[in-house]
């Protein structure tokens, strides 16, 4: 990994620290990272991109797990991280 994609996996790994979900933790962002590098193979894609999307992509879970309202979408709490 480059040092900017190191410094993406530190701060991912930091917010998915708070997830209590085993289904959602940071073992499940570093399955998914290597099925995107799989899928990835291949293709013409943007790498950084694609590396930098799997390790995020999860990091507002947390936030999503606590509101009780049920009205936080991770999704978009993680986008906007």
């Amino acid at each position: 990994m480059t040092t900017n994609l190191e410094k993406i996996k530190e701060f991912a790994t930091a917010q998915m620290a708070e997830n209590k979900c085993s289904a959602h933790n940071i073992e499940h962002v570093l399955r998914v990272y290597k099925l995107a590098m799989k899928l990835a193979e291949g293709e013409n894609v943007d790498m950084d991109v694609i590396e930098a999307a799997a390790l995020l992509h999860d990091i507002g879970r947390s936030r999503e797990d606590a509101d009780k309202t049920g009205k936080t979408d991770h999704a978009v709490v993680s986008a906007e991280m």
